[in-house]
């Protein structure tokens, strides 16, 4: 797939990650301990089992049709001016509103301004885990340094709930990624209002999936680059991969969550293959890694069948990607020639 990607991308040859590379022994420790790691830093995930109050809510307001109904986008105030080489402006407001659930909060915008005022603004959605802000600060920089300013939303500075317990239950695991789809519609919303012509969005793992809803629920976006991003989230947690020996299985069990298909069922309100592909395709780019056992290929080509788009792929594994973010900030750049960046 190396020399696919190169073909496709014919002035990224060097970039690091797009030829093919051997598998060091590191990397296949660390992709056999990431699930492990992820049990001790955030407990086991849905330990709190199903959360049926909150699963309720989400299945509701999609039976309504209300859960991907935008309300008008907040106003956000700018706390913090930055300064230096690379410098990121702080905003902060209410974050927006979503239909049939509870309140979320507040919110707040990581503004990253490279020089010379670009036209084209990135949504970068963060993933989740250990190490979700610091790809997304180098995902942030390696954007910039290609030529786009970038936009990260988050929490304000006390989230309702703790995001670090965003899989304790599948309620609420299904409430952060609805509320991060409506926090990139806002953000989009804010771009237009600070005079931004092109608006694009991508993110990584949960971020991908988020992308993807962004792509299927909306056309306001001119590209969405979704990053190990599956058909179908609630697959993650399924053998054989990594994340399967991160949930509390005993616990899903306890409230009746004993097969796939229900753990599927349970997530096919934020499934893209559950919503039709996207209106503008023309801007959607699928990317995968080779080597990845979170996101399997597998998953990342469903997306890309379902959307009846092409998939890029590079040689890497899930721990890498925090080295890979200037080839796939290249990624992002070429999807954006084509629509006049």
């Amino acid at each position: 797939m190396a020399g696919e990607l190169v073909a496709w991308m014919p002035d990224v040859e060097d970039a690091p990650g797009v030829v093919a590379i051997g598998r060091p022994r590191w990397v296949r420790m660390a992709e056999r301990v990431a699930p492990v790691g992820a049990r001790l830093l955030g407990g086991r995930h849905f330990r709190g089992g199903v959360d049926r109050v909150a699963c309720r809510a989400v299945h509701g307001a999609a039976a309504r049709g209300a859960l991907w109904a935008f309300a008008p986008p907040p106003h956000f105030t700018r706390v913090t001016r930055g300064r230096g080489r690379r410098p990121v402006d702080v905003y902060r407001g209410r974050a927006p509103f979503v239909h049939g659930l509870v309140s979320p909060g507040d919110a707040a915008l990581r503004h990253h301004r490279g020089p010379g005022g670009a036209r084209a603004l990135v949504v970068v959605t963060r993933g989740v885990g250990a190490l979700a802000d610091l790809v997304a600060r180098r995902l942030a920089d390696a954007l910039v340094r290609v030529g786009f300013d970038v936009v990260v939303p988050g929490p304000g500075p006390r989230p309702e709930g703790g995001e670090a317990l965003w899989a304790q239950s599948v309620g609420r695991a299904l409430v952060t990624i609805v509320r991060r789809v409506h926090e990139g519609v806002a953000a989009e919303a804010w771009a237009r209002q600070l005079g931004y012509g092109r608006v694009l969005a991508t993110g990584v793992g949960i971020g991908g999936i988020v992308t993807a809803l962004l792509a299927a629920t909306t056309s306001r976006f001119d590209a969405c680059v979704p990053i190990l991003a599956g058909a179908h989230p609630g697959r993650l947690w399924l053998p054989p991969r990594g994340f399967a020996r991160a949930a509390d299985h005993a616990a899903l069990a306890r409230d009746d969550v004993r097969n796939a298909r229900t753990l599927l069922r349970l997530f096919d309100p934020v499934a893209p293959c559950r919503l039709p592909a996207p209106r503008r395709r023309d801007g959607c780019v699928v990317v995968g890694l080779r080597y990845d056992r979170q996101v399997p290929p597998s998953d990342v080509q469903a997306l890309a069948d379902h959307w009846k788009v092409r998939a890029v792929w590079l040689e890497r594994s899930h721990v890498e990607v925090p080295m890979a973010v200037r080839t796939l900030a290249m990624v992002v750049a070429h999807t954006a020639r084509p629509l006049g960046r």
